[in-house]
């Protein structure tokens, strides 16, 4: 088909129509609409700060980001039946959302990093929305960052000194890591979430993994700071009056005491596995 390229192209109101290949150094989004029915490769740089990306959701089309990706700004970025891939470098900066609908992802490719710079939410109108990550999130200092799509980790994630993860989508960590560091938090609010045994899971010191809804399926986890569960679906752990079965290695490495309490939903005789 026909392909068509350019050294930039800069959207602040209005609605940008792309029926072609498109292939673009760099894009600016600053309001309006980008609406692409093709594949779009962004080689250099793309700067979203308002606005909203619109793909197809019949023939699926991709934006490719090569360089860096930034949001930045306070106003919302919506995409709508979009799929975006980060190669190499992404930003979140600002206060502004990220909403996602329509089947939409933003996927981190295996070596990108993504920088979350933010007190700021991911937003989903509904359950097929997804953060894909198979390279790096960090997430800076001092933030508080919430998942609301569901999130799918083969690459690593580490919640930096004082910030605070919270999910409240599904979430599903395939293999790869996660490390919450002195004085952070991650925190599982609803939504269905499960962390296989080779999952690299562990925080440190003065962390906190907090369990407040949902349904939680852990079979591996390094914790010297401290397990808070609050409303906790524990059916698949509790058997013959212990807590954990035996098949799912729980470690507290390197720890002197732990803060383990149990403040609702304790089981009983009803709840143990057929």
């Amino acid at each position: 088909g026909r392909s068509v390229t350019a050294e930039e192209v800069s959207v602040h109101g209005g609605n940008l129509v792309v029926l072609a290949k498109f292939s673009v150094n760099n894009v600016i989004m600053r309001g309006g609409f980008m609406e692409y029915h093709r594949n779009v490769v962004v080689t250099g740089r793309m700067e979203w700060s308002a606005g909203t990306l619109l793909g197809n959701s019949t023939l699926e089309p991709e934006i490719v980001v090569k360089g860096r990706l930034e949001f930045a700004n306070s106003n919302d970025k919506n995409f709508q039946s979009v799929q975006l891939r980060v190669q190499s470098d992404a930003v979140w900066r600002g206060y502004g959302n990220l909403k996602f609908s329509h089947s939409s992802a933003l996927r981190i490719e295996h070596g990108a990093l993504f920088t979350v710079d933010t007190t700021a939410s991911v937003l989903s109108d509904r359950y097929s929305d997804s953060l894909i990550n198979n390279g790096k999130v960090v997430v800076s200092e001092n933030r508080e960052v919430h998942i609301g799509v569901n999130l799918q980790n083969t690459g690593s994630v580490v919640v930096l000194p004082a910030s605070s993860v919270v999910l409240s989508g599904n979430s599903y960590w395939l293999n790869g890591s996660v490390v919450v560091s002195d004085k952070g938090e991650l925190l599982f609010q609803r939504g269905e979430h499960r962390i296989p045994s080779n999952t690299n899971f562990v925080t440190l010191s003065s962390s906190t993994v907090k369990v407040i809804g949902g349904d939680v399926h852990i079979q591996r986890l390094g914790i010297p700071g401290q397990l808070e569960i609050f409303n906790l679906a524990i059916k698949p752990w509790y058997s013959d009056n212990q807590w954990w079965q035996q098949r799912y290695d729980i470690g507290f490495k390197g720890c002197s005491h732990i803060n383990f309490t149990i403040l609702k939903n304790q089981p009983t005789s009803a709840d143990r596995p057929s």
